[in-house]
C-alpha cells in the first residue's frame, strides 16, 4: 500500500508533503481537490490490499458487492479530499468556508455571539471529514479553547508540521502519548476536546455487534466525561453540513459502557447513511 512505501521511505514521504504544501497554496480549493483525486485515482488503482481492506470495512454497510466497489472508490477521493483541505489549513483559516448547521439539540446556541462554546465539553466525531469539522468549528467561532487528539505517524518531522496546521486554526494538539492526561487537564480547566471516536487504538474498547461481526470502539470519550463532568456532544460533516447529535452525559461508572453505546449508534448511522465518505483503512471489525 502507499502509506507502507512512505513508511518505508521518510524522504520520499517529506518530498511528497512539500510538493503537495506548494500545490495547495497556488491551487484553488476546488483545483486541490481535482489534483489530489487524480493521484488517489491511480492509488486506488495499484492499491489491492488497500482496496480489500475497505471493502472488508464496508461489507456489512453495504452488502451488495458492485454498491460496495463504488463505494470503496469514493472512499479513495474521500481520504484524498481530506488531504487536499489538510495542506490548506492555513489558507482556510484565513477565509472561513461556507457553513450549514443541524443542530435540533441547539447545542451551539448563540455560540458565534459568544465567541464559542466553552467547556468541559468532548466533541466526538469519526474518520470522515474530521479536518472540515476542525476548520468549520474554528473559523466559525462554535468552539472556544480546543484541543484535539492527533495520533503519532512514526516520524517527528511529519507530526510537527501537522501541529503546525493545526495551530493555524488555532487549536492546541494533544500527542496520543500525552492524550489520557493532557485531555483531562485541559477539561478541567473548561476547555473543550475534539476526539475521533470510531477506532479503538488502545485495544481495551468496547465489543459491540453490528450485522454479524463484531466492532470494538473505544470507552475513552465516556471516561473522560465521567472524571472531568464534561458531556459528549457526537457531529460529523455531511455535504457541507455540520450534523449535531443528542448530548451525552455519563453521570457514573455505570454509564460508561451505554453512552459508548450511544455514541456508537449515532456514528453507525452516519456511516450507514454516508458510507463512501469513511476513511477505514485499517480492518475494523473480527
Amino acid at each position: 500500500m502507499s502509506r507502507d512505501l512512505f513508511a518505508a521511505t521518510p524522504l520520499l514521504k517529506r518530498a511528497a508533503w512539500r510538493c503537495g504544501r506548494i500545490l495547495a497554496r497556488d491551487l484553488t480549493a476546488r483545483g486541490a481537490q481535482l489534483v489530489s483525486r487524480a493521484l488517489f485515482d491511480v492509488a486506488w488503482w495499484c492499491d489491492a490490499g488497500g482496496r480489500k481492506v475497505l471493502a472488508e470495512n464496508l461489507a456489512p454497510l453495504i452488502p451488495a458487492a458492485d454498491a460496495r466497489a463504488r463505494a470503496v472508490r469514493h472512499c479513495y477521493h474521500a481520504c484524498a479530499d481530506h488531504v487536499a483541505h489538510m495542506l490548506r489549513m492555513d489558507r482556510v483559516a484565513r477565509k472561513p468556508q461556507a457553513i450549514r448547521l443541524c443542530d435540533p439539540w441547539k447545542v451551539f446556541a448563540n455560540a458565534t455571539e459568544q465567541g464559542g462554546i466553552r467547556g468541559p465539553l468532548i466533541l466526538a466525531t469519526l474518520h470522515q471529514d474530521w479536518t472540515r469539522v476542525l476548520a468549520a468549528l474554528q473559523t466559525h467561532c462554535l468552539v472556544s479553547d480546543l484541543a484535539v487528539i492527533a495520533l503519532p505517524s512514526g516520524d517527528t518531522w511529519a507530526d510537527t508540521e501537522l501541529a503546525h496546521l493545526h495551530q493555524c486554526l488555532n487549536a492546541t494538539v494533544l500527542p496520543w502519548a500525552q492524550a489520557p492526561r493532557g485531555a483531562l487537564l485541559h477539561l478541567r480547566r473548561g476547555g473543550v476536546v475534539g476526539l475521533l471516536a470510531d477506532r479503538d487504538y488502545a485495544g481495551d474498547g468496547l465489543v459491540l455487534q453490528c450485522a454479524g461481526r463484531s466492532w470494538r470502539v473505544p470507552t475513552g470519550p465516556a471516561k473522560l466525561a465521567l472524571h472531568t463532568g464534561a458531556g459528549i456532544v457526537p457531529f460529523v460533516w455531511i455535504r457541507q453540513t455540520l450534523v449535531v447529535g443528542k448530548p451525552i452525559t455519563v453521570r457514573s461508572a455505570a454509564e460508561v459502557d451505554s453512552a459508548t453505546r450511544e455514541l456508537a449508534r449515532f456514528q453507525l448511522r452516519v456511516l450507514s447513511a454516508n458510507p463512501g465518505r469513511w476513511v477505514a483503512f485499517h480492518p475494523v471489525w473480527s
